[in-house]
């Protein structure tokens, strides 16, 4: 799930499409920095995926939301907290 989409989005997104299309469905979500949609997104796709990339950007309060999923199907990028990161692999840009 992105926040939006912007130059370095889309390279992210092209690069997971080249390398991983051929092996895995890859469905994108966007929560455009809306908290309710972000809430929205995970509840409906709980059980759905095998894993979750998730772009949570700066909203607030969204761990509790992030945690109905496992631990070991998530992987977090670019703005990270400091909770999120000793749960769950992540990734951010410096």
């Amino acid at each position: 799930m992105f926040d939006e989409l912007n130059a370095i989005k889309e390279d992210l997104y092209k690069a997971l499409i080249r390398y991983l299309a051929n092996e895995v469905q890859i469905d994108v979500f966007f929560h455009h920095y809306d908290q309710q949609l972000f809430a929205d997104i995970i509840k409906k796709n709980l059980d759905t995926y095998n894993y979750y990339v998730i772009m949570p950007a700066n909203l607030r309060d969204i761990e509790a939301c992030i945690d109905l999923l496992e631990d070991d199907k998530v992987y977090i990028l670019d703005q990270l907290r400091p909770r999120i990161i000793k749960i769950f692999c992540s990734l951010s840009r410096l």
